[in-house]
C-alpha cells in the first residue's frame, strides 16, 4: 500500500479528531468516562436551563427539578435558549470530568 505524506496526515488527523458517542448508561462505566475525558463527544438528551446560564442534559423529557440534581449530572455550556426541553437534542463538544459533575463544552 502506497501512502503519501498528505494521505498519512489526513488519516492521523481523522483518527485524532475521533468523536466518542456517549449514552447516559456509559456514565456508569468509569473506564468509558476516563477514556472520554478531554475528548470530543456526542450525547443525546433533553436540555433544562440552570440559573447560572448553563444547561443540564437529562435522559428523559419533562423531568422535575429534584430529579435533575443528581449526584453526578451532565452540565452543558453553550446557548441553547431556543431549544424546548421536550425535544431531544444531540450535543457535540469537549467532555470534561469533574468530581461532582460532567461538563460538555458544546460547539455552537
Amino acid at each position: 500500500m502506497n501512502i503519501t505524506f498528505k494521505s498519512y496526515c489526513l488519516i492521523c488527523c481523522c483518527w485524532m479528531m475521533q468523536v466518542f458517542a456517549l449514552s447516559f448508561d456509559d456514565l456508569a462505566n468509569e473506564n468509558t468516562v476516563s477514556q472520554a475525558d478531554g475528548k470530543q463527544v456526542t450525547m443525546r438528551g433533553f436540555l433544562y436551563p440552570k440559573e447560572d446560564g448553563s444547561w443540564i442534559l437529562a435522559p428523559q423529557p419533562n423531568m422535575k427539578s429534584c430529579c435533575l440534581n443528581t449526584k453526578r449530572h451532565v452540565v452543558v455550556l453553550g446557548d441553547f435558549s431556543n431549544i424546548p426541553s421536550y425535544k431531544a437534542i444531540t450535543i457535540t463538544g469537549t467532555f470534561i470530568v469533574e468530581p461532582q459533575r460532567y461538563i460538555i463544552k458544546a460547539k455552537i
